[in-house]
Order: C-alpha cells, then structure tokens, then sequence
C-alpha cells in the first residue's frame, strides 16, 4: 500500500484517554491514508513523489488530530520537552505553546529526530496562533517549532544539506522523507508532509 507519510516506524507505549491498546499490544502511530493519484500536483514541493511502502508495527489507530494533553504526554513519553514562553497551553494565544489538533506524524518526525539524534529537544510551538496561514500551516498541524541547540544544529545541518532559502531569510534543509527543516533565528520550524 502506497502511504504519503514516509516516517520512520514508530511504536509508542503509552496509553492515551479514549485509547485503549490492544491486549498485549502498544498503541501506535498510523500514517493517512494514501491520496489519490496526481493529487501531488497541489501539494507543496516537500510533499511530491514522497509515497513509499513504509512498514509499520500497529495495534490502535490514533485519531487524526490529537488533544494538546495526548500531544505533550506522547512527546514527554519520549523524552521531549514541551516549553512555552507565556507557560500556557492556550491555542488562541500566540505566548503559548499548544499541540491542540496537531497531527500524529508531525510529533512522530520530532520523535524520530530525538531518536536519531540522541541530541535533547524543546519544542516550542505548535498549533497557537500567531503562525503565518496556509493548508500546510502551523494550525492546521503539519508545522512544529524547535529550539536551537549545539546538538540539534549539528545534526540537522550535517545530516541534511542547505538547500536553498524561504522568503524570510530562513536557510532550507530538505530531508529524503518530505520533511523540511527551516532555520530561524530562535528555533526551528520544521514542516512534515
């Protein structure tokens, strides 16, 4: 089966409200659905030719968007920090740090990247307001803020190459899966498909 989220198989083991595992099993992540064919055509360049058969080690399917409370507990069941500068989790305020309605393969790239990396990770936006506006957006769940760290920096900018730059000054590194790294002055903005 041909799936449009080519991120690395991820099995997490925590039990989420709502979700109960199957027995003796962990609950996990699934990708979407795959897209019809020559839906590409609309979709950002990170998004093209980026369905692959992924395999994936599944019991119970998460729900599309997640609550901000199931976001921060997968995250912090990982290891990765959730920050915010207002320490808030409000998503109509743009000091606050909220995952509200953020996709499951988005926190499964910054999972991955943890992983990868061995490096620590704060995230320190998500789905609050205060983000630029697209289909592809911060809102919407595909885009998530990192900070800077030595670690952080070094593998993301020796793991993939500078490839071009945003409008806003902001140095590209595109990765094989789609994802995109965006370096800002404060953090990373980082878009998975």
């Amino acid at each position: 089966m041909g799936l449009d989220v080519a991120v690395m198989p991820l099995v997490l083991h925590i039990s989420l409200a709502g979700l109960a595992p199957a027995p003796g099993g962990p609950i996990g992540v699934l990708p979407r659905a795959a897209k019809p064919a020559g839906s590409e055509a609309n979709e950002p360049r990170g998004l093209r030719g980026h369905a692959r058969n992924v395999p994936y080690s599944l019991r119970v399917r998460l729900p599309d968007r997640l609550r901000h409370a199931q976001a921060v507990g997968l995250l912090e069941a990982e290891g990765v920090r959730v920050r915010s500068s207002g320490g808030c989790a409000d998503r109509e305020s743009a000091s606050c740090t909220s995952l509200e309605m953020m996709r499951p393969a988005t926190l499964a790239l910054v999972i991955d990247l943890k992983r990868r990396s061995g490096c620590a990770i704060d995230v320190t936006g998500g789905t609050e307001a205060g983000h630029a506006q697209s289909d592809y957006s911060h809102a919407n769940g595909y885009k998530i803020d990192i900070a800077h760290s030595a670690c952080v920096d070094r593998y993301i900018t020796g793991t993939y190459p500078p490839d071009g730059v945003r409008g806003d000054g902001a140095t590209l590194h595109h990765a094989p899966t789609g994802a995109i790294y965006a370096s800002e002055p404060s953090h990373w903005d980082i878009f998975t498909p």
